[in-house]
């Protein structure tokens, strides 16, 4: 069985909270970048960024340059 990678970041990192700096353009992003973005990958970094887990890369928001 494999975990929804949404659910995986809130066991982790707890309920998403509101967003605290300006929501990201993603269909400019996404045309500049020439990709589409998958959508949890969209709602995670929303929700979730900035962060560092651990010694991972951090998790930026696209929306703040």
């Amino acid at each position: 069985m494999t975990r929804d990678a949404e659910d995986a970041v809130t066991e982790v990192l707890g309920p998403a909270r509101p967003a605290s700096s300006p929501v990201a353009d993603w269909a400019t992003l996404e045309r500049e970048l020439g990709v589409s973005l998958p959508g949890d990958y969209k709602r995670i970094v929303t929700g979730y960024a900035p962060v560092q887990v651990n010694v991972h890369p951090p998790l930026a928001s696209v929306a703040v340059p």
